[in-house]
């Protein structure tokens, strides 16, 4: 499965989930709304196959999710 590239605020919800952060924990932590958490997971999740909620296919491919933004992120700077 190929892993979607994530933008730099949905990397950073993911990273606050993954450290075990709730969504208002989450947007506490971010400045942003719980509103806005919601909808990064969402988004992040429509680009995950398989079933279960949003947070759980995010929370399940979370670390995957971070390798793949880290690599994309030094492949970006190496072009630059």
């Amino acid at each position: 499965m190929t892993l979607p590239v994530l933008t730099l605020q949905q990397l950073r919800v993911v990273l606050q989930l993954a450290a075990g952060r709730g969504y208002k924990q989450a947007a506490l932590a971010l400045g942003i709304s719980v509103h806005t958490v919601r909808l990064h997971v969402v988004r992040v999740a429509m680009r995950i196959e398989g079933d279960g909620s949003p947070k759980e296919k995010v929370l399940c491919h979370a670390d995957r999710l971070i390798c793949a933004q880290s690599v994309e992120l030094v492949a970006r700077a190496k072009a630059a």
